[in-house]
């Protein structure tokens, strides 16, 4: 640390705990909502490896699945099905990686009743 930056650091007011807590505050009048994201690998249970992409145990085979039994709109990428988003707002993505990413639709509570 250079003798200009500990000058600095005690020219400065200490950190209190509410200028922590404001950091997580919305502004005012702002109505936050609140969702989740969840990312997993995918394996292919016949080899314990990494799901491919094609196949009859692949994420497209997967995703395809998703679409057909949950009521989900395919979203693609040129040929590519990339996703699927559900009639709620959920959506089951392809990520970066190979990994799944389910993602809910944010909420304005964290209970549904």
């Amino acid at each position: 640390m250079s003798a200009q930056d500990n000058e600095s650091s005690r020219s400065r007011p200490p950190l209190r705990m509410s200028d922590l807590h404001e950091a997580f505050l919305a502004p005012h009048g702002t109505r936050e909502r609140i969702g989740l994201e969840v990312e997993a690998g995918v394996l292919d249970e016949t080899t314990g490896l990494a799901a491919p992409y094609v196949g009859p145990h692949g994420l497209a085979a997967l995703l395809h699945q998703v679409s057909r039994e949950w009521g989900g709109s395919p979203q693609w990428a040129g040929d590519v099905l990339t996703g699927v988003h559900l009639p709620d707002g959920t959506k089951v993505t392809l990520e970066h990686g190979g990994q799944l990413e389910y993602s809910s639709p944010p909420l304005t509570t964290l209970s549904p009743w």
